[in-house]
């Protein structure tokens, strides 16, 4: 039983974002190769905002309500950890240049994912 647009609006967001964290596990803990990895992780998280309108995206980021506070805690702990142990792959199997900063990868790639 939901009292309002808001707490309707914060159940479904939850229920993307776990599965969005749920995706991501699958992806990081297979097998495969890094490079695999990362096109399939890019590939996922792309699916799962090219169904959101710009409208949707652009009043969920704008908006300081308890769904954006959300998204930026999830965004911020679940998808960038996950990112990063991805990234640590790819340093161990010596496809990124370990002179390149983690944090700096992680950043970069998810402000390209926003725009």
């Amino acid at each position: 039983q939901f009292r309002n647009k808001e707490e309707l609006f914060v159940a479904v967001g939850r229920m993307k974002l776990q599965s969005v964290v749920d995706q991501s596990e699958k992806i990081i803990s297979s097998e495969k190769g890094f490079i695999v990895k990362l096109i399939d992780y890019l590939e996922m998280m792309h699916e799962n905002v090219r169904h959101m309108s710009i409208k949707v995206l652009s009043d969920v980021f704008n908006d300081n309500g308890m769904l954006s506070s959300i998204i930026e805690d999830h965004i911020n702990n679940a998808v960038f950890d996950r990112f990063s142990v991805l990234l640590k792959q790819g340093y161990a199997e010596k496809m990124i240049d370990d002179r390149v900063d983690n944090i700096f990868l992680v950043y970069s790639t998810f402000r390209i994912l926003r725009c």
